[in-house]
């Protein structure tokens, strides 16, 4: 398994770390980010794109051969299924969601190309798969990924203390 960062500033993991140290269990919440995660990977792998959205193209000859070996060039991270299946369904074998102690949340896949496809290798441009919110590859939905985390965060805690704890706690 390889962990890819998402959070460069960490804005993200420090918000969750507030809400674990005032609340026990956050459960609900990382269980509706995990929800939405799957839902907004779909974006990246939409059967109907027609380009090579935010991603650096293929090459004139590696779209030749998709091309006839699945039928399609786009999307680009889309071939056999099995990546797009992996990040778009939490029942794929490869795919990664869990709640570690009520606290912390990994998502991902194990599909074993697929840090190739998000770190890139000398032939190939990095196409990152793994996105959160602050990645210029990624489609418009999951740029707001992160804030939207980071204010169900601020939500939770608020609606769990009753209050008690203020409601913008995430910048302190």
């Amino acid at each position: 398994m390889i962990n890819f960062e998402g959070d460069p500033e960490k804005r993200l993991t420090k918000a969750i770390l507030k809400a674990s140290k005032k609340v026990e269990d956050l459960t609900v919440p990382l269980t509706l980010m995990t929800r939405e995660w799957y839902k907004s990977n779909r974006s990246i792998f939409d059967k109907r794109r027609k380009g090579p959205g935010k991603y650096e193209d293929l090459s004139p000859k590696y779209k030749i051969i998709k091309e006839a070996k699945y039928g399609f060039t786009y999307p680009i991270l889309r071939a056999s299924g099995r990546l797009a299946e992996s990040m778009t369904s939490p029942q794929s074998p490869e795919s990664i969601s869990r709640i570690i102690n009520k606290k912390a949340l990994e998502l991902g896949t194990s599909t074993p190309y697929a840090s190739y496809l998000h770190f890139g290798t000398k032939k190939m441009p990095a196409r990152p798969l793994a996105l959160i919110g602050a990645e210029q590859v990624a489609p418009k939905l999951i740029n707001q990924r992160l804030e939207n985390w980071v204010k169900l965060m601020e939500d939770w805690v608020y609606q769990v203390t009753s209050g008690k704890e203020g409601k913008d706690f995430s910048n302190g």
